[in-house]
């Protein structure tokens, strides 16, 4: 079952949508239509079974993911072209799977061949992992940097034990002027709950700067600026990001090391 979150009719949006695609025995089916647009698919837990449908028949384009839960290690995202022009079945291989689709309204270019396993896909399992920060605002971050021909970056950010995320600050004053079409958006999966405060500006020009609280599962836009994110005590927060943008993230251990914020 897919389910719409996140679009430019409910959200502080423009080029960015999201939906969740939820597979169980009763629902172990799911169709991915071409749409002109550039589309991802990230795999949070559970295995699916993917084949292209082209004519003369469906292509078995293989099983991917795994992970039992987004504690683990390795995710795996499937890039989708704005080119492809077949639709996708998902089938569900485990008890469940969880999945998110996020889709990027871009101009149609052609990608390269690398890295491309079948019909212009391109499924990625090798995510960077990143140690960011210390002490209290220590984290991993896991990233999946687009290859040429795709505009989405996407990741997700593991927070323990009641510490800080997205600090020092994503942008300065002057990049926040600087790249106005900056979009991007959480989605969070925590044990307990989390606080974020945010004070940005959103892609349509609205100046956001406030504090909420964060619940399992609910995702909302982010502004560019400043937007530190902490978990409750004794509890685990993670985060699954997209962001399409000119502003390329950097990680480094301590601010002071590059001289700069740290993304």
């Amino acid at each position: 079952m897919e389910q719409e979150l996140l679009s430019k009719t409910t959200a502080h949006l423009n080029r960015l949508a999201l939906s969740r695609i939820q597979l169980h025995r009763q629902d172990a089916h799911a169709i991915i239509q071409p749409s002109g647009h550039e589309q991802l698919l990230y795999l949070l837990t559970g295995s699916i079974r993917m084949l292209n449908y082209q004519e003369g028949g469906a292509a078995d384009l293989g099983t991917f993911g795994g992970r039992r839960s987004v504690w683990e290690p390795n995710p795996t995202i499937v890039r989708i072209p704005s080119t492809y022009r077949n639709p996708l079945s998902l089938i569900l291989a485990s008890e469940t799977a969880d999945l998110l689709l996020v889709a990027c309204e871009t101009q149609e270019r052609e990608s390269d061949g690398e890295l491309t396993l079948a019909f212009g896909l391109k499924i990625d399992q090798d995510a960077r992992e990143h140690q960011v920060g210390e002490g209290t605002h220590e984290r991993i971050v896991r990233e999946f940097k687009p290859p040429e021909g795709f505009e989405l970056h996407a990741g997700e950010t593991i927070s323990i034990d009641g510490r800080w995320s997205s600090w020092p600050s994503h942008s300065t004053m002057e990049e926040r002027h600087r790249y106005t079409e900056h979009e991007e958006i959480f989605f969070p999966i925590s044990t307990s709950y989390a606080i974020i405060y945010m004070d940005g500006t959103y892609q349509d020009g609205t100046v956001v700067n406030e504090a909420r609280i964060v619940k399992n599962g609910e995702c909302f836009v982010v502004p560019l600026g400043n937007h530190p994110i902490v978990s409750a005590p004794q509890s685990k927060l993670a985060y699954i990001w997209f962001y399409r943008s000119f502003l390329q993230k950097t990680y480094n251990t301590y601010a002071h090391h590059v001289n700069t914020y740290v993304r």
